[in-house]
């Protein structure tokens, strides 16, 4: 995409997750979300233009091997840290980090490659990484995403820093399958707490799903600065 970072190359998805389902509809139940056959069976439509092929993928014969995180590794000219201005980062789709709780990453995601920063990216939640062997012979990494939408057309005035808000379809959360090449690098979100105290039980666990309006903080390194821009 036309911007001051971007990707040296695809993301590449870290090894297989032990325990974790092996057939799609398995997996589906896993993450406790039915449609994801239908997801996959889009996503696979829209890579193949055609349908040929596709229906043994909405059984439990279609098959798929889950990563918990994906390495990203971007470069931003300006920045002159690193091996020719590069940086890598993991992106972790998870349900038990060390042990802990879940963790599911945002991501910056490249919607449009005519236009240059935030215009052309939405912001979504990782919550599966996956590889997707197809009849044709290839394999498909992919990503399980919750989609964003922004608040306004245009960043805030106090902060300067762009708003987003969980997507919603039919007050259902509007998800999608993307192929990890889309995914550009990790966002870091910050809740928009408002006036009242944060409450006790609010971690960096599960901020995303409690508050419903985030700022896109593009001061969490020089890259993020970069890229929103």
């Amino acid at each position: 995409m036309s911007s001051p970072c971007a990707l040296l190359h695809a993301l590449v998805l870290i090894r297989a997750a032990r325990n974790r389902a092996t057939k799609i509809l398995a997996l589906a139940d896993e993450l406790g979300i039915p449609a994801l056959p239908d997801l996959i069976r889009d996503f696979l439509s829209h890579q193949l233009n055609a349908n040929t092929g596709l229906q043994h993928l909405t059984t439990s014969t279609g098959r798929v091997r889950v990563s918990h995180s994906a390495s990203a590794t971007f470069v931003s000219p300006s920045n002159p840290c690193g091996i020719g201005c590069t940086r890598r980062e993991q992106i972790r789709a998870t349900p038990s980090w060390y042990h802990g709780p879940e963790r599911y990453d945002t991501v910056f995601v490249n919607t449009d490659d005519g236009r240059e920063g935030m215009l052309g990216m939405h912001v979504a939640r990782v919550l599966c990484l996956f590889v997707l062997p197809c009849t044709d012979g290839l394999s498909y990494p992919c990503a399980l995403i919750h989609w964003f939408d922004y608040v306004a057309e245009d960043p805030d005035e106090l902060t300067g820093m762009w708003m987003v808000k969980p997507s919603l379809a039919n007050r259902t959360r509007d998800l999608a399958v993307i192929h990890i090449d889309t995914i550009v690098r990790a966002a870091h979100l910050i809740p928009i707490f408002g006036r009242e105290r944060v409450p006790p039980f609010i971690t960096f666990h599960n901020s995303l799903d409690t508050y419903c309006g985030f700022y896109i903080n593009h001061f969490v390194d020089h890259h993020a600065f970069e890229l929103s821009f």
